[in-house]
């Protein structure tokens, strides 16, 4: 059995999101990503100071980003986020696209193209990836062959926790 993301040997993995993943992918190992794929990487985490209204800082704010580019291009530029009051509203007047998914429809925003490409990324794994990313607090956008994420939140991130889930999303694009 082969990794759904870079092609190695994957019988020592596990399977995520559909895809068997050798152990390297499967502990979010972006050297070996890099070295295995056509695929560009670029990861920036850094702190930044969070102030009240009166300008104190209060505490700090952790943003993490996350891109994997290269490989085919489609024809998306789609956004995924938590849906919140202002999203529900839009769902409605925007007719947002929904994909027969409760769990997902309830949770995930979509903003962007409709169409074949976005219903194929759409599937089982590709919304499993999304959902996942969406959970722990991310904005995800697919942009031709670009796969993101990025976050900001009160606690350090676990990289492996956002790593794993956009590979997996990037494979599925990739197919």
């Amino acid at each position: 059995m082969s990794c759904g993301v870079c092609g190695a040997d994957a019988s020592q993995g596990a399977q995520r999101h559909g895809l068997a993943l050798c152990e390297a992918c499967l502990s979010g190992d972006l050297p070996h990503v890099r070295a295995a794929t056509s695929w560009t990487v670029a990861e920036h985490s850094r702190s930044e100071p969070q102030r009240d209204a009166n300008g104190r800082v209060v505490g700090t704010q952790f943003r993490y980003e996350l891109e994997l580019g290269g490989g085919p291009t489609l024809d998306i530029k789609a956004t995924f986020k938590r849906e919140g009051a202002l999203q529900k509203v839009r769902k409605w007047v925007l007719k947002e696209p929904q994909v027969g998914d409760a769990r997902f429809d309830d949770v995930v925003y979509i903003q962007g193209t409709d169409g074949d490409t976005l219903r194929s990324l759409l599937g089982p794994s590709g919304r499993a990836c999304i959902l996942e990313l969406v959970e722990l607090g991310g904005v995800v956008t697919v942009t031709g062959s670009r796969v993101r994420v990025e976050t900001r939140q009160a606690d350090p991130v676990d990289l492996v926790a956002w790593r794993v889930p956009l590979l997996c999303l990037k494979a599925v694009a990739a197919r």
